[in-house]
């Protein structure tokens, strides 16, 4: 992790940049040298400097600094929580709460040691812990603000929605224009309530300070969830042109690259290439030798790196593999960036020889605990999505590196020489040149399918009682583009006593309900053709409101992914176009290997042909509904056995061609 500098956020949580960090400076007022205890003139004179170089971003020369105060006057609680604050900013958590409960040990009465010590232990996932912090430097100090704002984060990492709003709000009572404060509430509106009350609170964040790039990310997040992508690209630059060094908003640009239709392959590669260049290629001069023993039949260590391992979409395809690993040929590494651990958590962790926590480790130290562990074959969950750690992969810990299941374009990574696809998704000679990784073919499809357990029964097609076809789209309205507005539009009109049925969050907000009527309204289509649904509490209830829908409808140029599954499994056939490139392909990949060829429409034209031609066959998607189910647990995409013996297949031929080409080192 490099050293913040001066017009960076500093990671403290304040909000403020580094040069005003509340560790340093309190209420605009620059902190001086504490006086409560004697100090010789040669200790104060290296504390003024060492705070000089703290606010001058010189992180490191600020710690030796502090290091030297210590070994001289080890009783100085000033420099050894500024030292732990210091070794925080440069990503090494554990030792920061260290020092930090070492300076509270000696001076227990400052609410500002206690609020660091709260950020250094939320960093590292010990989020019970970092709550204790926080609410006893609000004890101490029942006006500091910044306290309460970080209290809310916590609170809303633990998923105490209502409490964390409080404290959020209790932070902007105390100090309007805290930016952080109205960014953190942000964050619990759009987990808990309101994506559109959430982007309020964004754009009250970029309102309070201009500069706070972590506002403008936030605000991209939020837009980008509401499917209005130029406006998440331009908040997503703007993060970016603050805070260079700030990596999130570059993930988060690149990802919505695939969601915006118009844009070319080319241009996506493009990017994906400027952000390996610009993150990894500093990096790519210390990639050093792998010591790992080069014998092809031997077992091999693989690590999985993921934020997911927990409930959500990616677990649910990666379970039915890593409960069926033969763990004769492969012992199971997973490193887990989970910040909120589930009982899914629980359960995938079962699954594996070794479970790494790498919450709160900096990208240095995990890529050293990679290699020190021997992984043989390192595969990376995430791609550009959130939590993800692709800067782990671009230090190169591991001999053979792979991306697989959780994004839909290339990394732009050098360091990653493998990307699992399928023939679908990728046809040959088609996208191997918008990739910087070898594409690895599966044999059938890239993933496999596990149902939810005790999933609802498939339900009667209800167009054989209510008198009209209902086409439905479950996918989050990202996807959900001007362009596929025009298309299922005009399916409407093409089946004019259809309706369709949208179902994601924040449909059932009435702000963002009416700009969905207005999209449509444009095309013809009236509020009374509609129905809106929000996200459902229970998976269980979420999977029976597919028993309102008739046929499903894929977007593009991003397809569905799990809605896809979920809707067959429910016995509801989706209609897919097929694109040009994989995120725009996977519902080919899940339609041929579920053995609906005839449900993929080469252009939009045939999509809406399709559509309407399918919605005058009531009889045949009533047949289809009734059999699709098992139809899709007989196929490939439910044979977990046999995805996993590919899988393993796959990652043996990797090895082997690692171990006859006598490349043992990166270059």
């Amino acid at each position: 992790m490099k050293a913040v500098g001066r017009n960076d956020r500093c990671p403290c949580g304040s909000g403020r940049k580094y040069k005003q960090c509340c560790a340093l400076k309190r209420g605009g007022q620059a902190m001086p040298v504490p006086a409560n205890r004697p100090q010789t003139a040669r200790i104060a004179q290296a504390m003024q400097t060492a705070l000089q170089f703290h606010h001058a971003g010189k992180v490191r020369e600020a710690a030796a600094l502090y290091q030297q105060i210590l070994t001289e006057d080890p009783a100085n609680h000033e420099a050894l929580h500024l030292l732990g604050l210091a070794r925080h900013m440069l990503g090494e958590a554990d030792r920061a709460i260290q020092l930090i409960s070492a300076a509270i040990g000696m001076h227990n009465s400052s609410a500002m040691y206690y609020c660091n010590l709260g950020n250094a232990l939320q960093e590292r996932g010990r989020l019970q812990e970092a709550e204790g912090a926080y609410r006893r430097a609000v004890e101490l100090d029942p006006r500091f603000a910044v306290a309460y704002s970080n209290l809310g984060k916590v609170l809303a990492d633990l998923g105490r929605l209502d409490e964390s709003e409080e404290a959020c709000r209790r932070a902007l009572h105390l100090n309007p224009n805290l930016a952080e404060a109205y960014s953190n509430l942000g964050n619990v509106l759009q987990a808990g309530r309101s994506v559109c009350e959430a982007e309020e609170a964004y754009r009250a964040a970029v309102s309070c300070d201009h500069s706070f790039a972590i506002a403008h990310f936030n605000l991209a997040s939020v837009l980008q969830k509401l499917g209005r992508h130029d406006e998440a690209l331009a908040a997503c630059r703007r993060a970016i042109a603050l805070q260079p060094n700030y990596v999130t908003p570059y993930h988060t640009l690149l990802f919505i690259l695939s969601y915006v239709a118009g844009i070319s392959s080319q241009e996506v590669f493009d990017e994906h290439i400027a952000f390996g260049n610009r993150f990894e290629g500093l990096l790519r001069s210390s990639w050093s030798r792998h010591s790992n023993s080069p014998v092809a039949e031997r077992r091999l260590k693989i690590g999985y790196l993921s934020a997911d391992f927990r409930s959500h979409a990616v677990s649910y395809f990666l379970e039915p593999v890593l409960a069926r690993h033969d763990h004769q040929q492969f012992e199971v590494f997973c490193y887990a960036n989970v910040t909120k651990p589930d009982a899914v958590t629980a359960r995938l962790q079962g699954y594996a020889d070794t479970w790494r926590n790498i919450v709160g480790i900096n990208d240095d130290e995990a890529a050293r605990l990679i290699r020190n562990d021997g992984i043989d074959i390192l595969i990376d969950l995430s791609g550009h999505t959130a939590g993800n750690r692709l800067l782990i992969l671009a230090r190169r810990p591991a001999p053979v590196q792979v991306t697989w299941l959780g994004y839909g374009a290339t990394t732009g990574l050098q360091g990653i020489d493998y990307r699992i696809v399928d023939s679908c998704t990728d046809p040959v000679g088609v996208s191997e040149q918008y990739h910087s990784e070898t594409l690895w073919r599966m044999p059938d499809g890239f993933l496999v399918y596990q149902a939810a357990e005790g999933s609802p029964a498939v339900k009667e097609l209800p167009a054989l009682s209510n008198g009209f076809v209902t086409f439905g789209s479950f996918n989050n309205f990202a996807k959900v583009t001007p362009e596929v507005i025009s298309l299922w539009s005009s399916i409407l009109q093409g089946v004019p006593s259809s309706r369709l049925l949208l179902k994601t969050a924040g449909l059932d907000e009435a702000q963002q309900q009416q700009r969905v009527f207005d999209a449509f309204a444009v095309h013809g289509i009236g509020p009374e053709r509609l129905q809106l649904y929000g996200k459902d509490a229970d998976y269980n209830a979420h999977l029976s409101r597919y028993g309102a829908v008739d046929i499903g409808l894929d977007p593009f140029p991003y397809n569905g992914g799990t809605t896809t599954f979920d809707a067959m499994w429910m016995g509801v056939p989706v209609l897919t176009l097929a694109g040009d490139r994989f995120a725009s392909r996977m519902g080919v990949s899940m339609a041929h290997n579920a053995g609906l060829d005839d449900w993929i429409a080469s252009d939009a034209e045939d999509y809406c042909a399709k559509a309407v031609a399918f919605a005058g066959r009531l009889e045949y998607l009533q047949q289809l509904r009734s059999g699709l189910r098992e139809q899709l647990r007989q196929s490939p995409l439910m044979d977990a056995d046999r995805f996993t013996r590919n899988l393993e297949s796959a990652y043996r031929s990797m090895w082997r061609q690692w171990c006859a080409t006598g490349e043992h080192t990166a270059s």
